[in-house]
């Protein structure tokens, strides 16, 4: 009891803050004078499209008490800093533009406006603009990339639909396109540029013209206001080498022999260019013409070997012009489709065999390009004529001797 009279009667004697008064500055209690939040001096930031030197661009506008140096950021839409931009000085209009790919592929931003110091520093928090989306449309899937016997390069797709629309109706919104377009692209001499082959096209297809030479990249280029999107394929080159005999006996196994090699891209920071490995596995046809205005026709088939090299063979029927031609291949799972090729044609002579030697009957040709016969042995001997007159010379001489013995005496006893 006597405590709790001791206590009161110590707490009468502090002092007491007048109701409804705040605690003094530097007080415990008191807020400090630079926690107190600043009111920004910048409203109403407003979002919207222009062009610029032909490119679209983010138009950001905003109005402002005084005449203020701003800077305009690009902020997440929980306003964590994503991208610091430009600064407009105090003497120019509260307007900036802002290139699309600045923003990245999808997300929602918004745009801040800050209001710097003398130092170019922050003062205060940032006035925000509406929250907008940034998606770009998705690639297109390829599902074929087909080289042609002509050079040329048949581009075949399916456009996929856009991505859900997460801030609908927001400033910065335009209507979606449909059908989608794409544009269709090769990129050859360079590693981060390419050449777009026309305009935004519907689809689903388009050819490569054959002026351009593989090695390349090959592809398409889909784009909205946001930037673009990509999808491509390799396009390998192919280089045949081939060496035909100039002369083959007729009926004998003609065999042209041969490599392929594959022609890819190799590149730095800068440049591109052709590099060559052999090629494995790849399907090789020799074909055969009786001349200059007929037409080819396949006469072997053969597979390149591990090193590149092959080998087709087939029997001679006479005089033939030859050419090994290596099909075009489509993209498969690797993603890598190659282009034909074809060795100039060479003219394999016909000449009989040679004397006294017997010429080997043709066989058919095996599916690897190699084939082989046997010969038919010749009758050896004494000419027929000879010997039947010998004969009859021997049978006359006989019939004489025996005449003779008939007329001869007998002897006596």
């Amino acid at each position: 009891m006597l405590v709790r009279l001791a206590a009161v009667a110590l707490l009468g004697t502090l002092p007491v803050a007048a109701p409804g008064q705040p605690d003094a500055p530097g007080q415990p209690g008191a807020p400090a004078e630079s926690d107190a939040p600043a009111v920004s001096p910048v409203t109403g930031v407003t979002l919207a499209w222009t062009t610029v030197e032909g490119h679209r661009q983010v138009l950001v506008t905003w109005q402002e008490t005084g005449t203020l140096r701003n800077r305009v950021d690009i902020v997440h839409a929980d306003g964590a800093p994503f991208s610091t931009g430009a600064t407009v000085e105090a003497d120019q209009p509260n307007r900036s533009t802002e290139d699309p790919v600045l923003f990245g592929d999808t997300g929602q931003h918004r745009m801040a406006v800050h209001v710097l110091d003398a130092a170019g520093k922050p003062v205060g928090e940032p006035a925000l603009s509406p929250v907008f989306d940034t998606d770009r449309l998705p690639a297109v899937q390829l599902d074929a990339v087909n080289p042609r016997a002509d050079g040329t390069v048949e581009l075949r797709w399916t456009p996929r639909p856009p991505a859900a629309d997460t801030t609908p109706g927001d400033p910065l919104d335009l209507p979606v396109e449909n059908p989608q377009r794409a544009v269709p692209i090769v990129s050859n001499q360079y590693a981060y540029d390419h050449d777009e082959l026309s305009g935004p096209i519907t689809g689903p297809s388009f050819v490569v013209p054959a002026e351009h030479r593989p090695p390349y990249l090959a592809g398409l280029k889909t784009l909205n206001e946001w930037g673009s999107t990509f999808t491509v394929s390799e396009v390998f080159g192919t280089r045949l080498a081939a060496k035909v005999p100039a002369r083959v006996s007729r009926g004998a196994t003609l065999t042209v022999t041969g490599t392929v090699e594959e022609t890819k891209r190799a590149c730095d920071m800068a440049a591109c260019w052709p590099v060559e490995a052999p090629e494995k596995n790849r399907q090789l046809q020799l074909q055969s013409r009786t001349g200059s205005a007929a037409a080819w026709q396949v006469v072997a088939t053969a597979r390149s070997g591990n090193d590149g090299t092959y080998r087709l063979s087939v029997p001679s029927p006479g005089t033939r012009q030859y050419r090994v031609v290596a099909p075009p291949v489509t993209s498969g799972v690797d993603g890598r489709a190659r282009a034909a090729a074809v060795t100039s044609p060479a003219t394999a002579t016909s000449v009989p065999p040679a004397s006294g030697s017997a010429s080997p009957s043709p066989s058919p040709t095996a599916s690897n390009g190699t084939g082989g016969g046997g010969a038919s042995l010749p009758i050896t001997g004494a000419p027929a004529g000879t010997a039947a007159a010998l004969g009859a010379l021997l049978i006359a001489l006989g019939a004489l001797l025996r005449v003779a013995a008939r007329r001869r005496p007998p002897t006596a006893t």
